[in-house]
This record gives C-alpha cells, sequence and structure tokens, in this order.
C-alpha cells in the first residue's frame, strides 16, 4: 500500500494494495468490464518516480484502463480540506471498436489490509444514501463527488431510484454503494475519462460553501498545483544526481513519505512514521527522520519537528517519549544539538540549550545511582526486546552527551562545557570497560549487557550514529560476521525470524564506515530490492521465501525511508574523526559507490549537501 497526504495536514488517505482509496469518508473502490469485475492493481507507479501522484493500469482484451490518484489542500493550507482526486481513463488500443466498461462506489471499508481507525465513525446499516447529479450523500453529509451523466445505481446492478436506507438494499461494511458507471463503445484511439473526488471526511448538506468549494476543484487545477508544491520543496534541500533511476526515485520517495506523515497538533507538527498505525510521535524514530531532513538539506522541516521535542522532558531533566524507553534521552540532545550544529544557527541553539544542563545532570545522578555506572536498566517490549541495560541506550546516551558538550562551547558555556566533558569522559571509560568486561575484546556484542537474549538494534549503532567505537574494532566484525551468518535472509536482516527492512541499514551503515563497499552494496541492494512498487518500505513481519505479507504493519514506513537516505547520504559524504566530535571532524566522500553509477560518462554529484 501506499499513502497521499501533504505536510502538516490532518488527513490522509491510504491507497491499498488492490488499488481502492480509503479515507475517513470510507473507501472508493473500482470495477470494470461487463459483468463487472473488481479492480486488482497491486503495482503503482508514482509521478516522476517519487511526486505522490500514484497511478496504476489494467488491459480488458483491447481495452486500457488506468487510474490516478493523489491529494490536495484546497487553499494551499495544509489544515484545510485534503481533497483525493481520482481520474480513471479508458482507452481502445485495438484496431476495431471495443465496449469499456468503468464503474466506482463508496464502501465502508474492503476489510483486507485497510486501516480501519482512518474512518470518521463506525459502520452503520442504517445511513441513509442520496444521489444527486454529482454528489453521494450518506446521512445528509458528502462523502463522494462522481461526473454527471453516468448511470447511478444504488448497489452494483440495482438501479437508483431514489434516497434509501442502507439495510434496505442490504448494505454492509464491505458492500459499495452510489455506484456510477458508465459503458460506451469505443472507436480505435478513442478514450472517455471520469473524474472522481473524495472530501477528508463527510461534509454535512449545511455547509453549501465548503461543498461548493470542492465541487468547483478541478482535476486538472490541482494536480498541476500539487505537482509544483511537491517539486519545490525537493529543490529546497540538497540535490543529488547520480545515473541509477531507481536508486533517485527511492530516495525522493523516501523524503516525501516522512513529509506526508506529519501532522499538526496543538501548535506544532508532529513527526509520525506513517499515515496509518503509527501515527504517534516517538523519539527513537523521529530522531532518525529529523536527521534525515537535516543532513539532505531540509532544515525548514526538521526545525518544525523538534518545536515540541520540550514536552518530552521530564521536570528530572530526562527525555523519554514512552515509559522505559531511555535511547530517547540521547537521541533527544543529539537531534536538538544536530540543528544548532548543521546550519550554524547559535539563536537556536541558545533557545534550546537549557534543556541541556537538566538532562546531564539526571544523567550524571542516574549513573551514579546504576551499579554499573552506566546508563539505567530498564524494560521495553520493542525493538532489543529484553530487560536490563540496553548497550544501545549508552551508545545514544553518550552521543547525546557529546552533543552537549558542542552545544555548551557553541554559546559559551564555557563551565558547563567542561563539567560535560568530565562527565563524558568518566562515562565512556566506564562504559568501555564494561564491554570488555561483558563481551572481551573480540566480541560479538549483544543488545544487552546482561543478557545474550533479545533483538539486535542498538547495539549496532557503536560506529554509527554513536562514534563509540573504533571502525577496527574486532568486537564490531564478531558482531557483523554473527548477523550474516544467523540473520539474513534474503539479504535482510531478520527480526524474530521475520525480514526487517529498516534493520538492514544499522548493519550496512556498520560496513560503509569500515569500508567494507561490497558488504554494503549487498545490503543496499536488498533494501531497494524489498522496496514496494512505489518505493515505499514495510517494517518487519514478512516471512523470509514467504507471500511478502506484513500483516497489518502498513508501508509506507517512514522511519525506514529515512534510514535508507542516511544510508545513501553516507555512502556519498559522511563525517567522522577522533572521539565523534570532541576533537576535529572529517569528511569523507565516496565511501561506497556502485558500480552501476561509475561507468565512463556517468556523474555522481551531490549539491549543497550540508555537513558539520
Amino acid at each position: 500500500s501506499t499513502s497521499l497526504s501533504v505536510p502538516g495536514s490532518p488527513w490522509g488517505a491510504q491507497v491499498t494494495f488492490d488499488g481502492a482509496i480509503s479515507n475517513a469518508a470510507g473507501e472508493l473502490c473500482f470495477f470494470y468490464g461487463q459483468p463487472l469485475r473488481p479492480v486488482m492493481a497491486r503495482n503503482k507507479e508514482l509521478l516522476d518516480g517519487w511526486i505522490p501522484v500514484v497511478h496504476y493500469s489494467f488491459r480488458d482484451a483491447s481495452v486500457f484502463y488506468s487510474a490516478e490518484s493523489f491529494a490536495a489542500s484546497l487553499d494551499e493550507n495544509p489544515a484545510s480540506d485534503l481533497v483525493v482526486f481520482v481520474r480513471l481513463e479508458a482507452v481502445n488500443l485495438g484496431d476495431t471498436p471495443a465496449t469499456a466498461t468503468l464503474a466506482a462506489g463508496l464502501r465502508y471499508s474492503g476489510g483486507d489490509h485497510r486501516f480501519e481507525r482512518l474512518r470518521a465513525r463506525p459502520f452503520s446499516p442504517d445511513w441513509t444514501y442520496e444521489m444527486s447529479d454529482n454528489i453521494l450523500f450518506r446521512d445528509n453529509a458528502a462523502v463522494l463527488y462522481y461526473p454527471a451523466g453516468l448511470r447511478k445505481e444504488a448497489v452494483p446492478d440495482v438501479a437508483y431510484m431514489g434516497p434509501f436506507k442502507g439495510r434496505d438494499q442490504y448494505i454492509m461494511d464491505l458492500t459499495p454503494a452510489g455506484v456510477t458507471r458508465l459503458q460506451r463503445l469505443l472507436a480505435p484511439g478513442e478514450r472517455f475519462t471520469l473524474d472522481y473526488k473524495i472530501p477528508p471526511e463527510p461534509v454535512s448538506r449545511s455547509m453549501e460553501s465548503r461543498l461548493d468549494h470542492i465541487n468547483s476543484a478541478t482535476h486538472d487545477e490541482y494536480r498541476e498545483k500539487i505537482v509544483k508544491f511537491w517539486s519545490a520543496l525537493l529543490s529546497r534541500g540538497a540535490e543529488l544526481s547520480l545515473s541509477e533511476k531507481k536508486v533517485m526515485d527511492a530516495h525522493r520517495s523516501s523524503l516525501m513519505y516522512p513529509w506526508q506523515a506529519i501532522w499538526p497538533k496543538d501548535d506544532y507538527w508532529v513527526q509520525g512514521v506513517n499515515r496509518f498505525q503509527y501515527r504517534g510521535f516517538w523519539l527513537r524514530d523521529g530522531a532518525y527522520i529529523a536527521l534525515a531532513n537535516e543532513l539532505w538539506g531540509h532544515h525548514d522541516i526538521a526545525r518544525r519537528t523538534l518545536e515540541h521535542y520540550h514536552l518530552y522532558q521530564k521536570e528530572d531533566g530526562l527525555f523519554y517519549s514512552y515509559k522505559g524507553q531511555l535511547d530517547g534521552f540521547g537521541q533527544a540532545l543529539h537531534t536538538l544539538g544536530m540543528h544548532a550544529i548543521l546550519t550554524n544557527d547559535r539563536e537556536w541553539a541558545e533557545s534550546v540549550y537549557h534543556h541541556f544542563p537538566p538532562a546531564v545532570e539526571w544523567l550524571r545522578k542516574a549513573r551514579a545511582e546504576d551499579p554499573m555506572h552506566i546508563m539505567p536498566a530498564t524494560t521495553v517490549r520493542d525493538n532489543e526486546f529484553i530487560t536490563g541495560h540496553y548497550t544501545g541506550h549508552n551508545f545514544w546516551a553518550l552521543l547525546g552527551l557529546r552533543t552537549a558538550i558542542r552545544m555548551a562551547r557553541m554559546t559559551g558555556h564555557d563551565e558547563d562545557a567542561a563539567a560535560f566533558t568530565r562527565e563524558y569522559e568518566d562515562y565512556n571509560r566506564t562504559f568501555l570497560d564494561k564491554l570488555t568486561e561483558v563481551f572481551g575484546t573480540n566480541g560479538p556484542m549483544f543488545p544487552g549487557l546482561d543478557t545474550e537474549e533479545g533483538q539486535d538494534w542498538g547495539n549496532l549503532i557503536g560506529l554509527w550514529p554513536a562514534e563509540v567505537l573504533d571502525p577496527a574494532d574486532p568486537r564490531v566484525a564478531a558482531t557483523l560476521r554473527k548477523m550474516r551468518s544467523e540473520k539474513y535472509q534474503e539479504g535482510l536482516m531478520t527480526y524474530m525470524g521475520r525480514m526487517h527492512h529498516y534493520l538492514t541499514v544499522k548493519a550496512a551503515q556498520n560496513f560503509v564506515v569500515r569500508g567494507e563497499q561490497e558488504e554494503a552494496l549487498r545490503d543496499f541492494y536488498s533494501i531497494l530490492l524489498h522496496m514496494g512498487s512505489t518505493n515505499e518500505m514495510f517494517e518487519w513481519q514478512a516471512v523470509p521465501w514467504g507471500d511478502r505479507d506484513v500483516s497489518g504493519n502498513f508501508p509506507p514506513h517512514g522511519w525506514g525511508a529515512a534510514m535508507f537516505n542516511l544510508l545513501l547520504r553516507n555512502m556519498i559524504v559522511r563525517e567522522a574523526g577522533g572521539d565523534g566530535g570532541l576533537k576535529p571532524r572529517e569528511l569523507h566522500l565516496f565511501s561506497v559507490l556502485s558500480p552501476e553509477w561509475t561507468r565512463p560518462g556517468d556523474v555522481v554529484k551531490l549539491d549543497r549537501a550540508p555537513t558539520d
């Protein structure tokens, strides 16, 4: 599946695996041929490979059918009506006349792999339906706009005779209602188009101006607007140019999908993971997505999504979005600081600096009370899925603490910088000693310091982004060997025995930093290979060598998209150096290049790339 939305909109739509359009008002589904058959369109395309104008096509004898859909705010305010526009088309490609039939109707839900929480209200068999010349009303609220002049049917093959109750036509949640149909004999080369519009949620009949506004909006006008909108958004950042189209499409799509997953809450922009089950905020996801925006030059978007981070700092100074997720401590400090560091925005640095001293004080006290004198033990039934001291939580905390040092220096808080540095040096030494005590000098490293159980996760970030370990550390090599031999299936890392798309990126970043280009490219192309037809990433659940079903874990996955772009960016330009920030940084160019981009005459170019 894929999604339709714009940054900052409270609404969005799911383009289901079979080609229906599902939003709060219901689900627009399509039929073709005689007798009517439901459309099944698993393969889809994005306009220019990345713009969220979704297109798919199918053929019935000599008649070629296609569907195009996109979402646009009618007044360019993302918080206003987000209408989904749909255009169906039929063309006769044969050399003799042929009959084309297209139909569409609105049902509550197709049920199969739909995200039901999109709905504005639960299904009722007692809804009243009325079809005007071009609007379907359900309980006196507009739920669908359709072309005038079509055959109208209450349900498929039952002519519409006037307003009716759903119960009278045996309408269930998956029954198409308010069906419109066109059957026409087409001469060779002849075509016809049908335009539909779905409001973001049912619009009351009493809201005449709003109804008229949607009614007057045309497909062509708003298609042009939305293409300009997305193109302008992309152009504000760094510009990548290389010769492999799939990589370019995946890169741009992987910027677009997290942007679609931003919605408003109070006066803030909240970064979610997608419009479906991950409509929530996690520091662990948000940190990667914000960093991807920063490193690809989209600082304005990153900043807007950072403005609510202060809500997640507790009275004692600790940052977390969900209880027990202590990786959020380092992630919040690093993310807030990186915006200032990458933009050299001292005003921003000074405006957020007051969050850093209490956070470092929380860490100092927590370490003092912990028996290992590191990040406290916790239980999180996610990611590593263990109880104890998390290897990755310490990597993140050390990175956050180094960022605090840099922020203190940037804002002229020299005494804080000195105190933070002392804390860092003691913590770093204590943690590295504990790593040696637990894992020896040759590894491998496990997700936790108290157990060999759990899922590989934060134990993979010691080289990047944490930069706590040396690239040549034998424990890193041993961890990678163990994963390669025990966890990989179909070229992807697995999690609890199922393929995990973006977890593979964590491993691949190690190969990039270690200069193992071929291994990095193996992972890179496996990630590309497992993307959907609209370059969407999934999270996990798919059984290796199985049917590709990710259950209720609906793509596109914005965290995965951000992880892909962080990998691609580091392959081309990457910071490193010393102890990860306390010493001058290094800039590594073209750490990993694909043979597909480096044939005679090829160019790999990255313009306006921000670095620290």
